[in-house]
C-alpha cells in the first residue's frame, strides 16, 4: 500500500467520522428540539389551565355580585313603590283638606 493509499483511506475514514458526527448530532438535536416542544406544550398548556381557572373564579364571583346588585335593585324598586303609595295616599288627603273635602 502507498502512502498515497493510505492518506486516502485517512481521509475517506474521517469523512465517515465527521458524517457520523453530523447524524449523530442531527439526531440528538431533533431529540432534544422535540423535547423542548413537548416542555412548551406542556407549560402552555398548564398556564392555559390556570388562566381558565382563574376566569371561572372570576365569571363565578362576579355572577354573584351582579345576583346580589339585583336584588338590592328589586329591593329599593319595592319600597320605592311602597313609599310612592304612602306619599300618594297623604298628598290626596292633604289636597282634600286643602279644599275643604272631608270623608
Amino acid at each position: 500500500m502507498s502512502i498515497f493509499e493510505f492518506v486516502d483511506d485517512i481521509e475517506e475514514t474521517y469523512k465517515e467520522l465527521i458524517e457520523k458526527a453530523k447524524d449523530e448530532n442531527e439526531s440528538e438535536l431533533n431529540k432534544l428540539r422535540e423535547e423542548e416542544e413537548y416542555n412548551l406544550t406542556q407549560t402552555l398548556d398548564e398556564k392555559r389551565n390556570y388562566v381558565e381557572r382563574i376566569l371561572e373564579d372570576l365569571k363565578s364571583t362576579i355572577n354573584g355580585k351582579i345576583k346580589n346588585f339585583k336584588k338590592q335593585i328589586d329591593k329599593e324598586i319595592e319600597n320605592t313603590k311602597k313609599d310612592y303609595e304612602i306619599n300618594k295616599v297623604q298628598i290626596i288627603k292633604r289636597v282634600l283638606k286643602d279644599i275643604g273635602v272631608v270623608f
